[in-house]
């Protein structure tokens, strides 16, 4: 039990859980000034949007931490990357909805990394 209370504990001291938790902020930020920008803005996909968010960021939490008290951290590693990098994905989709300007090689790789997640890739 006091080794799960010291994982716990420490949660807030790991890059990983503060780089996450900074990720999700950004998504949110990014959402609303797409919601804005587009004049889209809908208190109903904004408040499933943040029970979305915080039921996301319990599981991560749990997970990483379950999985350390189980001695398998690189898994929990593995895990919050993971959703650092889709994180990641929404700012950046975000970003272009809201008609920014991205380079040309950063939006080709988005649009070839998106075309692959929903199955139109050249290989289908």
């Amino acid at each position: 039990m006091n080794a799960l209370l010291y994982i716990l504990r420490t949660l807030p001291e790991r890059h990983d859980v503060v780089v996450f938790v900074f990720m999700q902020i950004a998504d949110i930020g990014t959402g609303l000034s797409k919601a804005f920008i587009t004049r889209k803005p809908n208190s109903k996909i904004g408040s499933r949007g943040m029970v979305k968010h915080l039921t996301i960021l319990c599981i991560t939490l749990l997970a990483i931490t379950l999985l350390e008290y189980c001695g398998m951290k690189q898994f929990g590693d593995w895990f919050i990357y993971g959703n650092i990098a889709i994180y990641g994905l929404s700012i950046v989709e975000n970003y272009k909805e809201c008609g920014f300007w991205l380079p040309a090689f950063v939006e080709k790789m988005f649009i070839n990394l998106k075309d692959e997640i929903d199955g139109k890739g050249e290989n289908k």
